[in-house]
């Protein structure tokens, strides 16, 4: 039996993650519009603060203060209490607390971190969640997670990412993830769908996946790997939006081989700071390898990263395009564009299509450093612009079906591997809050 959950607007509170019959669509565009603005002028404010004098001595103490309070340490291990508040489109409102332990290593780097959280929603009511992130070397890390929802959500997951690989240079990448995701939204194939056809699902996923570079000249890496994924489109999970048309649902399952091109020069791959990277795939998905439909998945991205001579800034970019076709594809397969980290002004998946194309561009700002837990702490803010579209073929690629975003973002940066981040975005149907861990690219 569906769950029936709403938020509605009362007064100078506007709370609006999903749309329904009373949505004022109006009064939340000029309240998000006014939030944004204002989040990108204290952004563009704050980056030609001087350095030094009082400005810098007051965010010093403030920093100083609120870690005072929300940090203990002790030896090599380290306590942070932090609060968990996220705002998406599709599941709204989430609070709840983020205690986090960490244990470094003597050089101050961050080894070991355990991040369990509880939360509450008023879609999925309360959610306990742990987390673990192991980081042996600058180029390794090990992550895993285990996720329940009292009603529609859960995940289970493993991940191992090496980017040198038995020594060899190689990138290594090893995955397990068993999801189910409730209140996804469709509304609808292409750019121009309306808002006024939103329904709602629930996807259930299953992910194993692994692939392995070999080194090559030019210091690029010929990439081989294998993916198997089963995924289950069911009945949503709101009582206020129509459920996703029966023809849209129900279960199909891909395998197949993936074969690619890999070029890496960042310093650091989980927090850059200058170099490129080029990740080129194409996945091979057939009957005859246990796939139930024969298709293929191009995708190919290009980022890069310059840091400023005479500012203490970073410029990072980054092009995507993805498309699956060449064959039959299940509607679960198609390629989705909205979320944390693709236009970050919608909600996750709020465009499908057999392709995508996306560009962003951000300057990532240092604001203060601090000495905390026994690392630097580099407070970043980062302003951002991204456009993108989803296509049926190349050929139907037009600036009259760009979809942009831009935001403001709030991260904590530990060299080599931790990014804590608060992004906020506007788009043409609203704002959007995201919480997490890494760069979005």
């Amino acid at each position: 039996m569906k769950k029936s959950k709403s938020t509605r607007v009362r007064g100078n509170y506007a709370t609006l993650p999903y749309r329904s019959h009373w949505y004022n669509a109006a009064s939340e565009m000029t309240l998000t519009r006014r939030t944004t603005t204002i989040l990108i002028v204290f952004t563009v404010l704050n980056a030609f603060l001087p350095r030094t004098g009082n400005a810098e001595d007051y965010m010093e103490r403030l920093l100083k203060g609120a870690s005072r309070v929300m940090v203990k340490t002790e030896g090599d291990r380290s306590q942070v209490y932090l609060p968990a508040i996220s705002i998406t489109p599709n599941t709204g409102l989430t609070v709840g607390v983020l205690p986090v332990w960490l244990r470094l290593h003597p050089s101050g780097k961050i080894r070991k971190i355990f991040a369990p959280s509880l939360t509450y929603n008023e879609i999925f009511g309360w959610t306990p969640t742990l987390r673990y992130f192991h980081y042996p070397s600058a180029n390794t890390t090990l992550f895993a997670l285990a996720s329940k929802s009292v009603t529609a959500n859960e995940r289970y997951a493993v991940r191992l990412t090496d980017f040198d690989a038995f020594g060899t240079g190689g990138r290594l990448r090893l995955e397990f993830n068993q999801e189910s995701k409730g209140a996804m939204r469709f509304f609808g194939i292409g750019s121009t769908s309306p808002e006024s056809a939103e329904s709602d699902y629930t996807l259930k996923k299953t992910l194993l996946f692994a692939d392995m570079g070999l080194p090559m000249w030019g210091g690029g890496q010929i990439i081989a790997g294998w993916k198997v994924r089963r995924a289950d489109i069911r009945a949503g999970s709101l009582d206020s939006l129509r459920d996703i048309a029966v023809n849209r649902r129900g279960a199909a399952t891909v395998s197949g081989p993936r074969v690619g091109y890999f070029r890496d020069t960042r310093n650091f791959p989980s927090t850059p700071t200058r170099g490129t990277l080029a990740d080129i795939s194409a996945n091979f998905y057939r009957k005859v390898l246990g796939s139930d439909e024969d298709f293929i998945n191009v995708r190919a991205e290009f980022r890069g990263y310059r840091k400023h001579a005479k500012a203490d800034a970073i410029l990072a970019g980054r092009v995507l395009i993805e498309r699956s076709g060449w064959g039959n594809v299940p509607f679960a397969y198609l390629v989705r564009l909205g979320g944390e980290k693709l236009l970050r002004g919608y909600g996750v998946a709020r465009f499908v299509d057999r392709g995508i194309a996306v560009a962003g561009i951000e300057e990532r700002i240092s604001m203060y450093r601090l000495k905390m837990m026994g690392s630097t702490v580099d407070f970043q803010i980062a302003p951002f612009l991204e456009v993108g579209t989803v296509f049926d073929s190349l050929t139907d690629l037009n600036h009259e079906r760009a979809l942009w975003a831009a935001g403001v973002a709030f991260r904590g940066v530990v060299t080599p591997s931790v990014v804590g981040r608060v992004e906020f975005g506007l788009g043409a149907e609203g704002s959007s809050t995201f919480v997490g861990i890494d760069y979005p690219f």
